[in-house]
C-alpha cells in the first residue's frame, strides 16, 4: 500500500469517527439497517467463496466496502471480515503480511496451517470414536462418558490417548480451555472461527456436518471488559449485556447490517461463541462478565461456547465458571512429533509441490528441528507461541538464541522492522521515519516498553478499584499512541506521529488494532516482555518486582521476563539474585502469599540459570534455601494444585533435597527428617481385605471373589513413593539397559528385539527428576528392581538374606494401601477432591508426595492416582491363592497394575481397582513402586 493510499485509508477511517455529529448519524443509519433487516438464513450451504489473500475492503478488522444488498451477502461479508481479521492477526504474529517467512507461497497463511493440540482429556480410541459419532449425529452427551455398570471396564479397554483440542471442542459444547501463556488458546479459537467463516471442511475435521455453516463470533474478553467498565451500568446485566456488546462490536466495524444474521443464528442455535482470555478481565468486572457468560449458557442451552483462560489464573475461585456448564479442558505442550509437524508446516513441506532433499525448505526445516532439540531450547519449543517465534527468528538469522528473553528481543525486531525488507512502496519505512526525526530504533522500542508498562499498570488499577468513576481500556487508544509518538519528534509533528502509527498498524506486526481506534500487542506475552524490559531498567527492580507479586495474575510473567532481560540481554545477575532473596527470605512463609513468593523465587533461579546462580556463594546459599522451601511447599500441600505441581517441577530441576543423588537418587528426607530406611515404610503382618464386597455399588467384576479376609504372615517394607525419574536415571547411567544379568529371560529377549536403552518419552521425562517414571514395561521394572537390589547389597546395606528388592504382589500392594480393615482409598472410605492426582487435576504425572492429604496413615504417598503401578502378580480372576503360581516371574502372561492414574477419574483410584497389561506394554500413565519383601512370596 502506497503512502497516498495509507493517507486515504486514514482519512476514511477518521471520517467514520472524528466528528461527533457525523459519527452519531452514522450509528443511527447502521442501527436503522439492523432494525429494517429481514430474518436471514445463515446456512451458507454451498458457499463458493474462499477468504481472499488480499481483502481490499477490510483494514484492521474494519469493513470499508459497499453495503450488501441481500441477506446472504450480509452474512457472507460478516464471515469474510471475521476471517480476514483473524488471519491478519495470525500473520502479523508470524511476522509477515503474506505468510511465514521462507515458507512456500502455497502454505503461507493457509487456514489449515495449524497443528492440533492435545488436551488433558484421555480415553481409549473406541470411546473417543463413539463419542464423536454421536456428536456428528446431533446427540449431546457428557464427555468423558459417566461410569456405569453397563460399561464397567470401558475406560480401560485399550490404551487411552489424548483427545485433541478440536475433538474436545466438538465433544464439549461449552467448556473452559486452559493453558499456559502461549499454549495455543487464542490460535485454537481463531482457527475454529476462520474454518467456520470460510467453510473449510478439511480444517474442521470431526466437526458435525450439520454445524459446519454455523456463524462464529470471536470476542477478546479484555475488550469486552473495557466496554462493560464504561457501559455496564446502563445496560441490563446477564446475557443481554453480552449481546449488547456483540452489536456494539459489529457496528464499530461497520457491520451493523449483519445484526440480523447474528440474531437468526442465535435463535437457531447455530451461533458459536468464542470468548478469549478470561484472565484479561479485571477482578472488579469479573462478576458482571462471568454472569453474562453463565446467563448466556442458561438462555441458549446447547449452543457452543468456548472460553479460554490461563491455567494458573483460573485457579482463583472467583474467576471460575460453573463446572456443570463449563467443564475444564487443559491444552498440553507440544510433544516432539507435534514440534516436527509444526516445523514441516511452517516450511510448507506438506502443502504440495515438489520437494527434494536439497531444497531450501527441507534444509531449513531440518536445521530448525535440530536446533530446537538442544537441551536449552527443548522446553521452549514445547510452547506453540515460542516455537513460532523460533521459526520466525530462525528464518531470518539461520540460528536461534539460547534463552527466552533473547528470543523475544529478536522477535520484537522481526515484527517491527521485518516488513521493511519486503515493502515495495515508495512510503518511508519505520527506520527512515525515525532517522528523519533524529531517532534510533531503540527510541521507539523504549516508547513501546513504556506503553506496555502503562497498560499493565492500568490493568492493575482496574484489578484493585471499581469502575464507577473511571473507564478501563484493554489496550492503548490510537490518539494516545500518536500523542506519545509525538514526543519522539523534535518539533512534535502530529503528521509524523500519525505516519508512524499508520506504519505500526499496517506494516509492523507488533501492534494490532484489536478494536477500531484501539491498539494492543499482537500477543500478551510481547506486552509482558516489553513491560519486563521497562521494569528491568529501574534500579529498584528487586523491591518493585517483589511488591508486584500480590497481583501475580498480572505481573507474574512480566517479573520473569524482566529477569530474563537482565540476565540474557544485559548480562546482569546481581539484581535478579536480590529479587530471589527477597521472595524467599530467611524466615519461613506464614501465609499463601509467602508460599507463592517461594514458588516465584524458584522460577527466578531457573530464569537466571543454575550454573550462573552457583557462581557465587550468595547464589549457592540462596539455591539451598529455595530448594528447602520448595520441598516444604510440596510436602505441606500449599497453594492450589496446579501451582504446587509447577513448584514441584521447579524443585525437581533445581535439586529435590528429599532424594540423595549419591545414593541412586533414593529418598533421604521426609518432611525435614532423615529417612531411616531409604524411603521404605514397614507393613506389619496380619489380616487384611483384598478386593471388593459383593454389596459394594462401585465394585467391578474383577474385584470380586476373594474371602472376607486374607492374611500376610510376614513383615515387609514398601516404598514411600513410586520410583522416580531420577532413580531410573541412575539405572540408565550405570548401564542397566546394557547389562544382561538384571533382566529376566523373556525380558532380555524383548529388550534385545526392541534395542531399547531408555523408557518411552525419556527426553521429556528426564528434566523432572522427582516425577514418577512412566513409559516403562514390566520387564524394565523388574530389571531395575534387580539392579537396585544388587547395588544396595554391594554397599552393605542391611538387607536380610531371605529378603530382596522387587515388585510388590497384588496382595502386598493392597494391604499397604488399605490397611487391615480395607479402606476404600488410601486415606479412608470417602472420596475427597485434592487428595490424589486423577483426571482433570494436574493433567499429567505429578511430583511425588505433593498430595499429603492422600497419604496412608503410615505415610505412604501416591497410592491412589498419579500412575498405575506394576505388580509382580499375573492377572487372574479371584480368589487370590497363595500357591497357584500367579507370582511366577517368566511366564509372559499379563500382569496386574494397581492404584489408578492421572488419566482416570476417582472410580479407579480405589485400593481394589485392577488393571491388566501384557508385560511388554508401556503407557504414559504406568509406573511402579518397589517393596523389600521375602524372596519367594507365599502370597
Amino acid at each position: 500500500m502506497t503512502h497516498s493510499e495509507l493517507a486515504d485509508v486514514r482519512a476514511l477511517h477518521e471520517r467514520l469517527k472524528a466528528l461527533d455529529l457525523e459519527n452519531e448519524a452514522l450509528k443511527r443509519e447502521l442501527q436503522s439497517l439492523q432494525d429494517a433487516g429481514d430474518d436471514t438464513s445463515a446456512s451458507g450451504q454451498g458457499r463458493s467463496y474462499t477468504a481472499p489473500r488480499e481483502a481490499q475492503d477490510v483494514v484492521s478488522g474494519l469493513y470499508l466496502g459497499d453495503k450488501p444488498e441481500t441477506d446472504e451477502d450480509r452474512a457472507d461479508v460478516y464471515r469474510r471480515v471475521t476471517a480476514a481479521r483473524i488471519r491478519d492477526l495470525r500473520l502479523r504474529l508470524l511476522g509477515a503480511e503474506d505468510g511465514p517467512r521462507n515458507a512456500s507461497e502455497s502454505s503461507a497463511g493457509r487456514p489449515d496451517f495449524y497443528v492440533d493440540l492435545e488436551t488433558d482429556l484421555n480415553a481409549p480410541e473406541s470411546v473417543i470414536a463413539a463419542a464423536l459419532r454421536a456428536a456428528r449425529c446431533g446427540e449431546r452427551r457428557p464427555f468423558p462418558p459417566p461410569h456405569d455398570e453397563s460399561r464397567e471396564t470401558a475406560p480401560l479397554d485399550g490404551d487411552p490417548r489424548p483427545v485433541t483440542a478440536l475433538e474436545a471442542a466438538v465433544l464439549r459444547r461449552s467448556q473452559v480451555l486452559l493453558g499456559a501463556p502461549g499454549s495455543g488458546k487464542t490460535t485454537l479459537l481463531g482457527f475454529i472461527a476462520t474454518a467456520l467463516a470460510i467453510g473449510d471442511s478439511r480444517g474442521l475435521g470431526a466437526w458435525p456436518r450439520a454445524e459446519r455453516d454455523d456463524l462464529p463470533v470471536f470476542v477478546f474478553l479484555g475488550d469486552y471488559a473495557a466496554w462493560v467498565g464504561t457501559h455496564g451500568s446502563t445496560i441490563k446485566a446477564g446475557a443481554s449485556l453480552l449481546w449488547s456488546y456483540l452489536l456494539h462490536d459489529i457496528r464499530e466495524r461497520n457491520l451493523g447490517f449483519a445484526a440480523d444474521s447474528l440474531n437468526g443464528a442465535l435463535e437457531r442455535g447455530s451461533l458459536v461463541l468464542l470468548l478469549d482470555a478470561l484472565d484479561e478481565v479485571p477482578s472488579k468486572l469479573l462478576p458482571m462478565v462471568r454472569e453474562s457468560i453463565e446467563d448466556w449458557a442458561r438462555h441458549h442451552a446447547g449452543s457452543r461456547i468456548l472460553v479460554t483462560c490461563r491455567a494458573l489464573t483460573y485457579q482463583q475461585p472467583e474467576r471460575q465458571l460453573s463446572a456443570e456448564n463449563f467443564p475444564k479442558t487443559t491444552l498440553l505442550p507440544f510433544d516432539t512429533r507435534r514440534i516436527d509437524r509444526f516445523v514441516d508446516d511452517w516450511h510448507g513441506q506438506d502443502s504440495g509441490g515438489a520437494r527434494t532433499a536439497k531444497s531450501p525448505a527441507i534444509r531449513q526445516a531440518g536445521s530448525l528441528r535440530r536446533m530446537v532439540r538442544k537441551p536449552d531450547l527443548r522446553q521452549l519449543a514445547s510452547n506453540p507461541m515460542l516455537l513460532a517465534l523460533m521459526a520466525l527468528v530462525h528464518g531470518i538469522h539461520g540460528e536461534l538464541p539460547d534463552a527466552r528473553a533473547q528470543l523475544y528481543e529478536e522477535a520484537v525486531g522481526a515484527l517491527l522492522w521485518g516488513g521493511e525488507r519486503d515493502d515495495r512502496s515508495d512510503a518511508p519505512g519505520l527506520t527512515d521515519l525515525l532517522h528523519e526525526a533524529g531517532r534510533k530504533r531503540s527510541d521507539l522500542i523504549g516508547l513501546l516498553e513504556q506503553t506496555a508498562f502503562e497498560i499493565c499498570a492500568e490493568a492493575e488499577a482496574a484489578w484493585d478499584s471499581g469502575f464507577e468513576e473511571q473507564s478501563y481500556s484493554a489496550g492503548i487508544g490510537e490518539q494516545d499512541l500518536i500523542t506519545a509518538l509525538r514526543h519522539l519528534h523534535p518539533q512534535g509533528h502530529l503528521d509524523w506521529a500519525q505516519t508512524i502509527a499508520d506504519a505500526l498498524k499496517l506494516h509492523a506486526g507488533l501492534l494490532v488494532e484489536s478494536q477500531p481506534g484501539s491498539f494492543s500487542f499482537v500477543h500478551r506475552s510481547f506486552r509482558e516482555y516489553l513491560t519486563g524490559a521497562h521494569l528491568a531498567h529501574r534500579l529498584d527492580y528487586p523491591e518493585r518486582a517483589a511488591a508486584l507479586v500480590a497481583q501475580l495474575s498480572i505481573w507474574g510473567d512480566t517479573i520473569l521476563q524482566a529477569v530474563g532481560f537482565l540476565v540474557h540481554n544485559q548480562r546482569e545477575v546481581e539484581r535478579p539474585l536480590l529479587l530471589a532473596a527477597q521472595l524467599c527470605p530467611a524466615q519461613a512463609p506464614s501465609d499463601e502469599l509467602g508460599w507463592r513468593k517461594v514458588w516465584l523465587a524458584g522460577e527466578v533461579l531457573l530464569e537466571i540459570g543454575l550454573s550462573r546462580t552457583r557462581d557465587t556463594e550468595q547464589g549457592n546459599r540462596l539455591l539451598e534455601r529455595v530448594s528447602h522451601r520448595l520441598a516444604a511447599l510440596v510436602e505441606r500441600g500449599a497453594l492450589q494444585t496446579r501451582e504446587r505441581a509447577r513448584a514441584g517441577d521447579i524443585l525437581g530441576v533445581i535439586r529435590d533435597g528429599r532424594f540423595d543423588r549419591s545414593r541412586f537418587h533414593m529418598p533421604a528426607l521426609f518432611r525435614g527428617t532423615r529417612e531411616k530406611a531409604i524411603g521404605l515404610v514397614a507393613v506389619p503382618p496380619g489380616t487384611f481385605v483384598m478386593g471388593s464386597r459383593e454389596d459394594d455399588s462401585e465394585a467391578e467384576r474383577d474385584e470380586l471373589g476373594n474371602p472376607p479376609a486374607q492374611a500376610i504372615g510376614y513383615r515387609y517394607w514398601i516404598a514411600r513413593y513410586p520410583v522416580t525419574v531420577g532413580e531410573i536415571a541412575a539405572f540408565v547411567r550405570a548401564g542397566g539397559y546394557e547389562t544382561a544379568e538384571w533382566w529376566t529371560e523373556t525380558g532380555l529377549a524383548w529388550h534385545g528385539a526392541k534395542d531399547r536403552h531408555v523408557p518411552d518419552g525419556w527426553s521429556d521425562q528426564v528434566i523432572f527428576s522427582n516425577r514418577p517414571v512412566i513409559g516403562v514395561s514390566w520387564f524394565e521394572a523388574m530389571a531395575y528392581a534387580r539392579w537396585l537390589d544388587g547395588q544396595l547389597r554391594r554397599r552393605t546395606e542391611h538387607i536380610p538374606a531371605d529378603y530382596l528388592i522387587r515388585l510388590p504382589t497384588e496382595a502386598e500392594w493392597e494391604k499397604a494401601a488399605g490397611g487391615s480393615r480395607g479402606r476404600r482409598h488410601a486415606w479412608g472410605d470417602h472420596w475427597e477432591d485434592g487428595r490424589a492426582n486423577v483426571a482433570e487435576c494436574v493433567g499429567r504425572q505429578a511430583t511425588v508426595g505433593m498430595f499429603p492429604a492422600g497419604e496412608t496413615p503410615s505415610g505412604i504417598q501416591d497410592m491412589c492416582g498419579n500412575v498405575w503401578e506394576w505388580c509382580l502378580t499375573e492377572y487372574r480372576p479371584y480368589p487370590y491363592l497363595s500357591d497357584d503360581g500367579r507370582n511366577a516371574l517368566d511366564t509372559g502372561a499379563r500382569r496386574a497394575l494397581r492404584g489408578g492414574s492421572w488419566l482416570q477419574g476417582p472410580h479407579h483410584a480405589r485400593n481394589a481397582s485392577r488393571l491388566a497389561l501384557a508385560p511388554e506394554r508401556t503407557r504414559k500413565d504406568v509406573g511402579f513402586r518397589l517393596v523389600l519383601s521375602v524372596m519367594k512370596s507365599p502370597v
